[in-house]
């Protein structure tokens, strides 16, 4: 993704999944920094990050110059080879993670794939979706517009139904009191964008801001 959880490494030493972490406003921008600047340094191919990103790991020298590349410039690996615990363990999410499940991310990923087509988006909006990553913008707002409305849980002008949406992740949440989501979104269903695709994007923006989990998919 044009992402910032590319900490496969790390993860995988912390017996953590790289696509369930979830970093700060702050954190996620140093590492697109540092993501433009290793592409940009080691050659490696974008399909081949991009295979990278789904645990797909390829024998590729780029790749592998990439990942050291990234970690040393995040701290996380010295110039040396040697790992520094302390900032690897300052990158693992401070949230509860709730791993959705694999029946709503097949219906997203379903209908989040032919809504980026219909939209004229990219497809790293995808992986840009779970954990939320996206930038506020109007294809990115259009893109959420219609993937509500497939999943049928839209509203009026950018809104959500906001018993339709929680109903979706009610399984995923079920050792959590499913109120508090309620209630979060209610509050954030409130916000209002210039359009109905700008609207929707602060009302999702503000439920994963508020939200007290990391939402993640297996």
């Amino acid at each position: 993704m044009n992402s910032f959880v590319f900490l496969c490494f790390v993860l995988s030493v912390a017996g953590i999944e790289a696509h369930t972490v979830h970093l700060p406003h702050s954190q996620k921008e140093k590492a697109h920094l540092h993501i433009a600047e290793c592409m940009k340094e080691s050659g490696v191919k974008s399909e081949v990050l991009a295979e990278a990103k789904k645990g797909v790991f390829e024998d590729d020298e780029a790749l592998k110059k990439f990942t050291l590349c990234f970690f040393q410039k995040s701290g996380i690996i010295s110039e040396e080879g040697k790992l520094n615990v302390a900032e690897a363990l300052a990158k693992l999410p401070s949230d509860p993670i709730v791993v959705l499940d694999p029946k709503l991310v097949e219906n997203i990923s379903e209908n989040a794939e032919k809504c980026y087509k219909e939209v004229g988006a990219g497809s790293e909006l995808l992986a840009n979706l779970i954990p939320w990553n996206l930038e506020e913008n109007e294809t990115n707002g259009k893109f959420l517009l219609c993937l509500s409305k497939k999943i049928k849980c839209d509203g009026e002008d950018g809104h959500l139904n906001v018993d339709k949406f929680i109903a979706l992740f009610e399984s995923s949440l079920k050792e959590y009191d499913i109120n508090i989501f309620k209630e979060i979104l209610e509050s954030c269903n409130e916000e209002s964008g210039k359009n109905e695709y700008f609207t929707i994007f602060k009302v999702l923006n503000c439920f994963d801001t508020k939200s007290p989990v990391s939402m993640a998919v297996q």
